[in-house]
């Protein structure tokens, strides 16, 4: 590696190091709004909840891949009963999710403070990546999680699974909450073995200084 590509990737892990920030910054604030949230909810009675949502200045929607469902008035004021508990329990899910979140931009910063030092090849450094490794493992499935209880928690607020049942558009519904995601699991351990592959290279370093 020349000058040139030196400089380039200083400049890099700057503009990097200003990037995590802001994701250290989006994530906190976005974690402290859930769980204001999630006191604010916990505050109010389930017949509130139902005014609020009920109103006409609210909107419910339901996201299934690339489609996006607006409910009529009518049929929210319908059919609406908020499951307050369940409520609670999906933003306790992504309050748990936003922290994790939060937790890998912090080691992906203190990472990038390593290289800025010029320490690449170090233990801790190899800790860091497979702590972000470990972090990314729970963060993913606990964010299927949340996505599968929100729509859990729509489904059975509206009673929709119901309503087209007695449509017979449907046959049954079932949830998957709790599933396996192969392929965070396999870049969680892709991530998890570069770790370890920094944290091998700091041996051979310590063991070729220690022969010279």
């Amino acid at each position: 590696m020349n000058e040139n590509s030196v400089s380039r990737f200083k400049g890099l892990l700057k503009v990097m190091d200003i990037i995590y920030l802001i994701g250290v910054v989006l994530s906190g604030i976005g974690t402290l709004a859930l769980v204001g949230l999630t006191i604010f909810i916990t505050s109010v009675s389930e017949g509130t909840l139902n005014k609020f949502l009920q109103a006409d200045h609210s909107k419910v929607m339901m996201s299934i891949g690339g489609l996006n469902y607006e409910f009529t008035k009518s049929f929210i004021s319908e059919h609406l009963a908020v499951n307050k508990g369940l409520l609670i329990s999906v933003l306790i899910i992504g309050t748990l999710n936003a922290v994790l979140f939060l937790l890998i931009m912090w080691y992906a910063r203190k990472l990038i403070h390593k290289f800025s030092k010029n320490e690449v090849f170090s233990n801790n450094n190899g800790k860091f990546i497979e702590t972000i490794a470990i972090l990314f493992l729970f963060a993913g499935h606990t964010y299927k999680l949340m996505v599968s209880m929100l729509s859990m928690f729509i489904d059975k607020s509206l009673n929709l699974s119901h309503y087209l049942s007695e449509a017979d558009v449907i046959r049954k519904v079932s949830y998957n909450l709790i599933s396996l995601d192969w392929n965070i699991i396999l870049i969680a351990i892709t991530i998890w073995f570069i770790g370890r592959a920094f944290r091998y290279g700091a041996y051979l370093q310590n063991e070729y200084d220690a022969t010279v």
